[in-house]
């Protein structure tokens, strides 16, 4: 996509010289082929800033008797000439690092000034010769721990942690190509090559909403991924679902429990998900639903007399507290 992109530029700018060279004649720019030309290309319309700067060329043509201060008056010509000839250092799409050490995107290049968004979305104008001379542009070495960053050969999100031999990325957590949040324990935690940048708003937009999604938050001041705590259910129809949820659940444990056909291995990696699911499904009930560790044993010991006694009624209400 990006040769595409290239070879279109290239034709562009090249009708753009053409144009250029040809003003005057049927494509002058106040004639119909020009505007259709523009209407076809809006890349082709002359900027506000090229505008100003030939009409002060011709503004110092029409008063040759104004004052030049010390400098003579081929060199203002020159000067101006070259603003529209300077090739630019840096392209569009690029990320430069402004000497404050923020990593700001090129969005644009107009005549004399580089348009340039940041991450958080803020876009605002850079001259041209001062950013070529202050600025460099952004490669690994300037990533620093934290930083919310972009693989190119990915096309994913993720927060850097720290750069391992030969430009391999450490992360806390990001996206995989498949769209799914991952965290620093899973082995998608480096990313293999040196081809990052920072993110754009909208790639850090997402990656958070994917962490929070996933019941995650990033505690940018302590450089730390954080697990959001979950508000307990407090309706009795909520319990309820839980309720039947988990019963679900232990049925589907026993089917693989009893299953011939599935390795030892999968089984347990099945079941120790499905348990997972359920303790997180009980974290989601208030704590007074709960009975304390005392309480249960006092049960038990008075369980354990009644039934052989009376009947099974208080090992009964054990075990059903044992699943609360």
């Amino acid at each position: 996509m990006e040769d595409y992109k290239k070879k279109y530029d290239e034709k562009v700018e090249k009708m753009r010289d053409f144009i250029k060279k040809y003003d005057g004649t049927i494509f002058s720019k106040d004639g119909e082929m020009y505007k259709d030309l523009i209407e076809a290309f809006p890349e082709l319309k002359e900027s506000e800033d090229e505008k100003i700067r030939k009409e002060l060329i011709q503004y110092l043509k029409d008063y040759p008797n104004l004052p030049n201060g010390n400098c003579c008056r081929d060199d203002f010509f020159s000067w101006l000439e070259k603003q529209s000839e300077k090739k630019s250092k840096f392209e569009v799409g690029q990320w430069i690092v402004k000497p404050n050490g923020i990593a700001t995107q090129v969005t644009d290049v107009q005549p004399m000034r580089y348009v340039v968004t940041e991450q958080d979305g803020f876009t605002s104008y850079y001259d041209i010769c001062k950013a070529d001379n202050d600025c460099h542009l952004w490669t690994s070495q300037d990533a620093t721990h934290g930083d919310v960053l972009y693989s190119l050969d990915s096309q994913t999100p993720f927060i850097y942690k720290d750069r391992k031999p030969y430009e391999q990325a450490s992360t806390y957590c990001g996206i995989n190509i498949y769209g799914k949040f991952y965290i620093e324990s899973s082995l998608e935690c480096v990313i293999t090559t040196d081809k990052y940048v920072p993110t754009t708003k909208e790639q850090r937009d997402l990656l958070f909403q994917k962490m929070k999604e996933a019941g995650y938050e990033w505690d940018a001041e302590n450089k730390l991924l954080k697990k959001i705590e979950q508000k307990p259910v407090e309706s009795d129809d909520n319990e309820k679902i839980i309720r039947d949820i988990i019963r679900m659940l232990d049925k589907v444990i026993c089917y693989y429990k009893n299953k011939d056909n599935n390795s030892e291995m999968a089984k347990y990696a099945v079941i120790s998900a499905i348990e997972r699911q359920k303790e997180w499904l009980k974290s989601l009930r208030p704590n007074h639903w709960r009975p304390t560790k005392i309480q249960m044993e006092v049960l038990k010991k008075a369980a354990d007399v009644a039934t052989s006694v009376y009947d099974g009624i208080l090992l009964s209400l054990y075990n059903d507290l044992l699943k609360l």
